[in-house]
């Protein structure tokens, strides 16, 4: 009997070949190098922007924040670093919460 496999190609969670496996699954997987990983966390950004913009679910957004850590973390940026660089933006340029659209700036310097 030949196995099917349905072709993903899209980055995931570390436990998650484990969890297809618990289920009585078998899944295909390869460890790529951090650059290939990089390339593959830009995708699943994008595709996770998306369905969030789409369903508006906390666990969408969750999956975004959770693909930036990773991305920084692979530029050498830990969490803490990267969450007191967000503070320290929020502190000189604000936040979004007034909801704010820049519509234009005159020419003149």
């Amino acid at each position: 009997m030949v196995d099917m496999f349905t072709p993903y190609d899209k980055i995931v969670r570390d436990k998650i070949p484990r969890l297809i496996e618990s289920q009585g699954r078998k899944v295909k997987y390869t460890v790529v190098s951090d650059e290939e990983a990089y390339g593959y966390l830009i995708e699943e950004l994008f595709t996770k922007s998306t369905k969030f913009a789409d369903t508006e679910k906390i666990d969408d957004l969750v999956d975004i924040v959770e693909v930036v850590f990773a991305l920084a973390e692979l530029r050498g940026i830990t969490d803490k670093s990267l969450l007191s660089e967000i503070y320290n933006k929020r502190i000189i340029k604000g936040g979004f919460e007034k909801n704010i659209v820049l519509e234009g700036v005159d020419n003149n310097e």
